[in-house]
């Protein structure tokens, strides 16, 4: 190809063509030129197209995660609803004193309020942020969603760290040794173990059955607050993996 408009140049100006041969100057000119943008288009078609690949791949590992922490939030939801239940009904019954509702509560393992951590799964989101890949989503509404995501749960976890140490600082506390003396001997002593828990609900004025109810109260306001909040995360949860799967279907 490029011996042929090198024979018609040289025929062009062997003939002293000088009009013809501008003309074709130009035409050369503008043929190199149309060469030149098909190829930069050519290039960045490909570019776009491995673009786009990376970002598919890193937001299906992404919603991965997101799935991931998903079960995890349904099953400390479903442990708080039955935790709570416990917790309320123990409430109740120090509320009505009632005796021998407290010493079931008791015999079935009395552990005040547990608090659960999501722990969730952030190895595609830290490496997102590292590599700068969440701010350069082609979608720049999933970046504010991932980043609201990610902040309700560090939150979440801060919160429950929190108040699991306040709790804590009651439930252990010197006010309770007397309960977890009895406990000690429960597990251990051959002694009938009603006449000692008769002996300790008895007792309304001891420090640690005024501890153990306003810890068991406590409890339940705790449960209860941070059953609230996973049912926001979970809801921020499937938002995020609707919108990621919908942005991924518009890639293929």
């Amino acid at each position: 190809m490029i011996k042929f408009f090198r024979k018609i140049r040289y025929d062009l100006m062997e003939k002293n063509n000088a009009g013809k041969y501008l003309k074709y100057a130009f035409g050369e000119i503008v043929l190199v030129v149309i060469g030149i943008l098909i190829a930069i288009w050519i290039n960045g078609t490909y570019n776009d197209y491995k673009d786009i690949k990376v970002e598919t791949t890193i937001l299906q590992k992404l919603i991965a995660d997101i799935e991931a922490d998903y079960e995890h939030i349904v099953e400390i939801e479903d442990y708080y609803s039955r935790h709570l239940k416990n917790l309320q009904g123990a409430k109740y019954a120090f509320f009505k004193n009632n005796n021998d509702s407290i010493i079931k509560y008791i015999k079935r393992g009395y552990s005040g309020a547990q608090l659960q951590d999501i722990n969730p799964r952030t190895s595609t989101y830290d490496e997102m942020i590292n590599s700068g890949k969440l701010y350069n989503l082609s979608n720049e509404n999933l970046t504010d969603l991932c980043i609201d995501y990610y902040e309700m749960l560090e939150e979440n976890t801060y919160e429950i760290r929190q108040s699991r140490v306040e709790y804590r600082n009651i439930n252990f506390s010197s006010e309770m040794n007397e309960y977890w003396l009895l406990y000690l001997d429960i597990r251990e002593s051959d002694q009938n173990v009603d006449d000692l828990l008769e002996s300790f609900v008895a007792d309304k004025n001891s420090t640690a059955y005024k501890t153990m109810k306003q810890s068991t109260g406590y409890g339940e306001m705790l449960i209860n607050d941070f059953s609230k909040n996973l049912t926001e995360i979970k809801e921020a949860n499937l938002n995020l993996q609707e919108k990621l799967k919908k942005e991924v279907a518009t890639k293929k």
